[in-house]
């Protein structure tokens, strides 16, 4: 079945999950790897991110386990699916290392590796790519060049992954509901992180010495961050989906006059370019903020900055991506009779950005694209 026709169920008890949960666990994430690599674009990007963590958590569960990790079938789709996504997701580089680093000290995984010559150590992330023809020069493994399959397979050993039935006396954690497919497959950017907080006012500091600030009213606080390999399409594409995601919601004075408190927030939400047609009045704040492309270190107490665009390109980048906010809003809103183009206001690039801001919710959406 594809990955988004079954429903994978993950199961769960009080306290810590044994091992023959944890194997079912494994199973059923594999089933869903495996039918993912197959899928249409669309349904990968919208989806490999939370298939891999899932992954990864049950790998990291059974590193201790060998004898569990080596009878699961799928490995050869399994690395398939490590080296694709490690590739396209620079920003999971490090935990991409730890699910290969868990896999690397199985036998029959490094066995499996070696026996598909579509599978190159090339693909894996660059930090393990010397251990991993380390690891197999000590098998006397070529790296995919007519390995044989696992001697503890057996002969003619089915190794296709089997449904499994959850265990007797565990509950259902979550399930999969099937999404519909689309038949165009929507446009999404690479290497852009974003943080979207709704606000009843925000402003930031643009010169210290005269506390000069720049603010808004009503609207939005967008925080952006720009990894290795984004692009100036990916900053356009990045301000046309925050412009046109319900993100924004109606609201109307209660009482009072303003821009801040006294207003309260109604109805359901809505784009930022359709409540500007509508003649709402919304402004949107951005601020740079390139931590939020950092990783965990590999000694999981560390920040890794490795893959943060360098600032050069990240200015070119945030300058762009402005800019495609405010051209973008022209298109979208248009100049029919009421519509209201949205205030956009934005910091520097460079320098110290401190932010004074009072939410309206809280309400915070994390994009990363």
């Amino acid at each position: 079945c594809g990955v988004l026709g079954c429903n994978m169920g993950i199961y769960t008890q009080l306290g810590d999950p044994s091992v023959e949960e944890m194997s079912a666990g494994l199973h059923a994430i594999l089933r869903v790897t495996v039918s993912l690599l197959h899928e249409l674009s669309m349904l990968w990007e919208k989806n490999c991110e939370d298939v891999f963590q899932e992954f990864r958590l049950s790998c990291v569960h059974l590193r201790r386990e060998q004898q569990v990790l080596d009878k699961v079938g799928e490995k050869a789709e399994a690395w398939r699916f490590l080296c694709k996504i490690s590739g396209e997701r620079p920003f999971l580089h490090n935990q991409c290392l730890e699910v290969v680093k868990i896999l690397m000290q199985s036998d029959d995984w490094m066995a499996e590796f070696a026996a598909h010559p579509d599978l190159r150590v090339e693909d894996l992330p660059q930090g393990i790519r010397t251990d991993f023809k380390k690891r197999l020069e000590s098998l006397s493994l070529d790296g995919g060049h007519g390995r044989a399959a696992p001697a503890s397979l057996g002969k003619g050993q089915d190794t296709r992954v089997q449904p499994r039935e959850p265990p007797k006396g565990f509950k259902l954690l979550a399930q999969r509901r099937p999404v519909p497919r689309a038949q165009v497959a929507t446009f999404r950017p690479s290497n852009v992180s974003v943080v979207v907080q709704r606000c009843t006012s925000a402003r930031v500091l643009i010169d210290e010495r005269s506390e000069a600030w720049n603010g808004i009213g009503r609207g939005l606080l967008i925080y952006i961050s720009f990894a290795r390999g984004a692009t100036e399409t990916a900053a356009g594409r990045t301000a046309h989906f925050l412009l046109t995601a319900p993100l924004a919601v109606q609201s109307r004075q209660s009482c009072g006059e303003g821009s801040g408190f006294g207003f309260v927030d109604e109805g359901t939400a809505m784009p930022v370019s359709e409540l500007c047609r509508k003649g709402h009045a919304v402004s949107l704040l951005v601020v740079p903020q390139n931590t939020l492309c950092c990783e965990i270190g590999e000694d999981n107490l560390s920040l890794d900055y490795e893959y943060v665009c360098p600032q050069a390109f990240a200015a070119v980048l945030y300058k762009t991506f402005v800019e495609a906010l405010r051209s973008h809003s022209r298109t979208l809103v248009g100049q029919s009779h009421g519509a209201k183009l949205p205030r956009i206001e934005c910091a520097a690039f460079h320098g110290r950005h401190c932010v004074d801001m009072i939410s309206a919710g809280p309400c915070t959406h994390v994009f990363n694209f």
